[in-house]
Parts: C-alpha cells; structure tokens; sequence
C-alpha cells in the first residue's frame, strides 16, 4: 500500500466523526432550546389572546356605555310626571378573583361603601382631588366613597334594571315621551347580553314598540347607583335603587331625579371562548364607568349646595 493510502478507521475526509454520546449531548440541547423556545411561543401567544380579548371587550362595552350615557343624560320630567324605576339586585359571585388580596372573593357589591371593612383610615385610601389647595367634593374627603381605594374591589356582578322616561319638551306629534329600559338578558340563543328596550308614545296615545334589541354581548355584570339629592349636602351620598314613578316619595320640595347616576359594565375579557364560562368560576374580566350628570336635577333650586 502505498503512503498515500488513508489509514483504516479514519474517514476519507480526514475529520474526525462524531461519537454517540456527543451526538446525544447535542440533541439534548437542541432539544431544550427547542422547548424554551416553544415555551416562550406559548406565552406570547396567551399575552396575545388575552390583549385581543380586553380589546375586543372594550369595543363592545365602549359603544354600548356611550350610548347609555347619552340616554340618561336625557332623563326628564313634565310638569309633577316623573318617571325613574331603578331595581337593585346582585348575583351570589363575581369574577372569582381575590382582587384586593384580602384572602377573600367577591365578598363586595357595588354600592359606594366599605362592605368587606378592610378600610382602616379613610385619609389614607382617600383619593379627592386636590387643585390649589381645593379639594374636590370636600365634604367628603376623610369619607369613604366611591373611587376611593378598595372601595367597590373584588365586588359580585350586579343584575340592575331600570327604565326612565324622556319627554318632548316642546312635545312633538311624533313623540311625546319616550320610555327606555336596560338589563341584561338573553337574545337569540346568547346569554349575558345587554338589552335596550323603547317604547314611544305619539300625541295620540299610540305606542310604538322597539325591542329588546341588543347593546352588548358578554357583559356579565350592569351596576347603577343614584345620588340622592333630598338631603343636606353633608349627608348626600349614593343610593342603590329609585322609584320616582308617580310615587308621594318624591312630593315637592322633595327631587323626583337623582343629582347624578354612576354606571358600571363588568364585560368578559377572557381569552376562552365564552361558552366555556361557569358563573362563579376565575374568569378575566373587564371594567368600564362613568357618571351622568342630570342636569335638571343640578340646575334646581332645591338641590342642597354648599354655603360660601
């Protein structure tokens, strides 16, 4: 054989072959790169579904809290006719959640108090505006209040109904007054759907009938409270239910209208399909409020204001 013959055991190339425990050792580390990475894919992809899933649910509840909002604004009387029947009701859970870490879930309702009384100075979760040494609302700094922290958190779903009127004013022959309800139903198949129901009445007493038709789907919880303008303004604060509705509650000088109403949507955000969701089980939800101010109710002389 001659000196350029390759010696035997060795490839033709000259390089040397991989053993079988290197090989293992490199596809045990392809392989935990492979799972990190996976692993990471998963992750990025949860985050994703549940970002759609929060924007999607704001979407929805955005349009139909706008809407309401413009409705309410609305809420009138004409001449001793009123017309404002508000039902409070709250379901036995909420989201699941321990949302204040207070070891304790959906212990809340919404009602503007401290219901799990874990507030110990109200200075401290007390959350007024301040603006050049003003506070907003003084009367109620170092009281607790809606907004203020832990107040109305980790709090069941609210089933809420009302319906109010909107007269004409001047009255048209098209429509003298306008009745309009919300709650949450059922709407072709769908549960947890928030309902807006009107009925207009015409110079003529006809009725002309809309709905229920849907503003919503997936809201799981429709709160209201009402500020109770018929007393002093350092005893105001928010009820959960009215009835002004041809009621000697509300003979004058008594307010028939709330100053203001706080409404609050709770709307599934979870990025599981909403069939797949049991009442009372963890579930990521979405909050959406605001206040309504009526102004008929404000512009009143009757309604107590604050001395210079």
């Amino acid at each position: 054989m001659s000196c350029a013959s390759i010696k035997a055991g060795r490839p033709a190339s000259g390089r040397r072959a991989f053993s079988l425990v290197e090989l293992l050792v490199a596809m045990a580390v392809a392989t935990a790169f492979m799972a990190g990475v996976y692993t990471a894919y998963l992750q990025i992809s949860r985050a994703q579904s549940s970002a759609e899933a929060r924007l999607d649910a704001l979407r929805n509840g955005r349009a139909a809290l706008t809407t309401m909002g413009d409705e309410l604004k609305g809420i009138n009387t004409l001449g001793t006719d009123s017309l404002l029947q508000a039902l409070d009701a709250t379901l036995a859970f909420g989201d699941g959640r321990d949302e204040d870490s207070d070891g304790k879930v959906d212990e809340e309702v919404v009602d503007g108090l401290d219901d799990d009384g874990d507030i110990t100075d109200p200075l401290v979760t007390d959350r007024h505006a301040l603006l050049d040494f003003h506070y907003e609302r003084p009367s109620f700094v170092g009281r607790i209040d809606l907004d203020d922290a832990n107040v109305d958190v980790d709090a069941r779903f609210g089933d809420d109904r009302i319906t109010f009127n909107i007269y004409t004013n001047p009255p048209q022959p098209q429509s003298v007054v306008k009745t309009v309800s919300y709650q949450i139903g059922d709407f072709d198949g769908q549960s947890h759907v928030l309902l807006r129901s009107v009925v207009i009445e015409d110079a003529s007493g006809n009725l002309l009938m809309s709905g229920p038709v849907p503003l919503a789907f997936g809201v799981l919880g429709l709160d209201l409270l009402y500020w109770n303008p018929n007393a002093p303004v350092d005893q105001q604060g928010w009820v959960t239910a009215w009835d002004s509705g041809f009621s000697s509650t509300f003979e004058p000088p008594q307010l028939p209208l709330p100053a203001s109403i706080y409404l609050r949507l709770t709307l599934y955000a979870d990025r599981r399909p909403i069939e797949s969701y049991q009442p009372g089980a963890p579930v990521d939800t979405l909050i959406l409020q605001t206040i309504v101010n009526i102004e008929e109710t404000i512009g009143d002389a009757r309604f107590p204001r604050r001395g210079p």
